[in-house]
Order: structure tokens, then C-alpha cells, then sequence
């Protein structure tokens, strides 16, 4: 008897776009089967939040229609500025449910009566406990869960997407599920992941592969085309390719490169306070050991080598196949990066049906 493989389906949800990744499991282990992005028109999806729930559930259907994805589960994201995402050490008390609900107020910046929570503890002792918790308002969740399920997909779960970001690009130590939970949590290697998008960004600081906590980076990659538009009086077309042409180097006209320049020196700015956070907020923590460039703004020319010698640390363009099968992945590593996030909601589902 044959059964048809089991797929999980990972759709990240964006202003300008929707990257959809599909994973199964075959005899070499987890495999990307089939990966597409859809363009959105503007209004569709602004800020993460959903505005035209019948437009976007007709782009989800023609997608998965056009591009022959088998039925599976799906799994979602919600976005970095509709969440929160934060380690927190707790005295445990009798019960660790009731010590979270009185220090939440502390910590997550809405109402509790306002907003879905979810917790893992990481890593315990008699007294204390550090546990991930993870906030994002019931309506805006809900409106996810709308949307999705109208269109016909079987929705597994909601995830935070700094979250799947870091559960592709952060090998984990046993299975995709793994978190530590003995007192070397600490000596694990901290990481730092640097995410841009067209119109978000941000800064995921990870120890072993559990990020902690997230930070804006204010570096959106549209951002730095409209300036570049506005000051040099080009169109948005012609600054992407002056993006493309010049990168970081000091070979453009000198407009561009004194906006370049600006751009490069806020993002290490916003680097700089996250790290000073870090180590305010965690003191026991790992140093940083090399910084994880993802989404398709990373792919700025010379930005890497930008923040290596800025920042005196190793930086590298993120491999988002770390955790799938070892064969050679099926598109290029600059192609991959855009669809970090789709490919770790899809590992998410993958792991649970397995």
C-alpha cells in the first residue's frame, strides 16, 4: 500500500508578499519539495496587519492551485511588530503558571486580558525558572486565523516569526524541537541574527538556538530605496539597480554613498544598543560569536564585510537549509535567505508530524 507524504506548509505573510516553503520527510530526511513567492498589491497586508482578508484569500488559493503544493498543515507567522518575545527568570513558586501570570504584567507591553500568550520553560532550579514567553493581541491572531482558514488551509499554529527565523538558521543540537533545560543553558553560543525585509527588520539575539529577545533594527530595505529615490531624483527602479550596482562601496555618486553610509551606521547603531541590552539583561550570558544575515535586504553588497569590520565580529549570509536534509539544496543561498522564515514555520510542522 502507497500513502501520499505528508506536508508541512510554511506561509509567511508579508506587506509586498507571501513566501510559501513545503517540506516532507523522505529517506535522506527533511527535503524543501517546493518553494514560490507571491507579490501582493499594496493594501492587501500594511504594518502585518490584514486588510483585504477576500483579495488575500484569492492569492492563497491561485498559489497553492498554480503551483500543485499537496494539502498539508500550515503553519503561519505572526510578525515581529504584532508580538513580543522575551527570556524571563521567574521565582517559581508553587506554580510556575500562576508565578507567570503575576510577573507578565511586567514584562509584555499590553493588557494580558488583551493578548494570547505561550510559554516554554528553558532551563530550571528550585527557585527560579528562565521561561521564553511569547505575546501577541487575540484580534490580531485572530484575524490570521480568518484569513488562512477561508482560504481553505488546514492552519496547525501560529508562530512568532523570530522564532522560525532562528529555527532554520541555528543548527540545533538534537532535534528541531530542542530546548535546553539544565543549568549550562548559559554556555551555550549566542548568536545574532540580522533580519531585513523590504519594509520590517530586525535583531534576533539566540543562545544555543532559543532566541531571547528581539530588537528593531530600523534598517528596512524599502526605506533605503525611497531615500536613495528622493535624493537622487531617480525612480524606485533605478535605485534598486543603483543598490545592486554599488552596495556598500564607495564607488557610487556621492549622494549615494553619503545615504548608504547613514544607512550602514544606524543598523550598527541598533546592533550596538541591542548588544548593550543583552548584556544588561542577561549577565550570565555568552559573549556574541558571529552575527546570521537574513532576508532578502541582507543581500546589500559589501554588508557583510560592512559589519565584520565595524563590529570586529564574524558575519556571514545565514543558511537556512541547516537543519534540512544535508543534500544540495535546491536554490541558491541568495534565494534562499528571502524565504528563511517560511522555510522554519515549515520545519515547525514537519517536526510535529514526525
Amino acid at each position: 500500500m502507497f500513502f501520499r507524504k505528508q506536508q508541512s506548509i510554511g506561509i509567511d505573510l508579508g506587506d509586498l508578499s507571501v513566501k510559501i516553503a513545503a517540506i516532507e520527510q523522505n529517506k535522506h530526511g527533511f527535503v524543501l519539495k517546493t518553494w514560490t513567492e507571491i507579490p501582493l498589491a499594496s493594501g492587501i497586508i500594511v504594518g502585518g496587519g490584514i486588510y483585504n482578508k477576500s483579495e488575500l484569500k484569492t492569492q492563497l488559493k491561485q498559489a497553492m492551485a498554480n503551483y500543485k503544493i499537496q494539502t498539508g498543515i500550515v503553519v503561519s507567522a505572526l510578525p515581529e511588530a504584532k508580538t513580543f518575545l522575551k527570556l524571563i527568570s521567574i521565582n517559581r513558586g508553587n506554580s510556575l503558571e500562576q508565578s507567570l501570570k503575576q510577573e507578565l504584567p511586567k514584562h509584555i507591553p499590553y493588557s494580558p486580558d488583551e493578548v494570547m500568550i505561550d510559554w516554554s520553560e528553558i532551563t530550571t532550579n528550585t527557585t527560579t525558572s528562565l521561561t521564553l514567553i511569547g505575546a501577541t493581541p487575540t484580534t490580531f491572531a485572530k484575524d490570521y486565523c480568518q484569513a488562512l482558514k477561508s482560504a481553505g488551509l488546514a492552519l496547525y499554529a501560529l508562530d512568532i516569526e523570530a522564532i522560525a527565523i532562528a529555527r532554520a538558521l541555528i543548527k540545533t543540537p538534537t532535534s528541531l524541537s530542542y530546548i535546553p533545560k539544565n543549568s549550562a543553558f548559559w554556555k551555550e553560543q549566542g548568536t545574532l541574527i540580522i533580519d531585513i525585509g523590504g519594509t520590517k527588520s530586525s535583531i534576533i539575539i539566540a543562545v544555543s538556538d532559543v532566541p531571547i529577545f528581539t530588537y528593531d533594527a530600523r534598517a528596512e530595505a524599502n526605506s533605503l530605496t525611497k531615500r536613495i529615490s528622493e535624493k537622487l531624483k531617480i525612480d524606485t527602479n533605478a535605485a534598486e539597480e543603483m543598490k545592486q550596482t554599488y552596495g556598500t562601496s564607495d564607488n557610487g555618486p556621492s549622494p549615494y554613498k553619503t545615504i548608504v553610509n547613514e544607512y550602514c551606521q544606524t543598523l550598527t547603531g541598533r546592533i550596538h544598543n541591542a548588544l548593550e541590552v543583552y548584556s544588561h539583561e542577561y549577565s550570565e550570558a555568552p559573549a556574541i560569536s558571529e552575527i546570521l544575515l537574513s532576508g532578502g535586504g541582507s543581500l546589500l553588497g559589501g554588508l557583510a564585510q560592512y559589519l565584520m569590520n565595524t563590529l570586529k565580529l564574524k558575519v556571514r549570509l545565514g543558511n537556512p537549509f541547516v537543519n534540512l536534509s544535508a543534500a544540495t539544496p535546491p536554490i541558491t543561498a541568495d534565494n534562499a535567505v528571502r524565504f528563511t522564515t517560511a522555510i522554519g514555520l515549515a520545519l515547525y510542522g514537519i517536526e510535529e508530524l514526525h
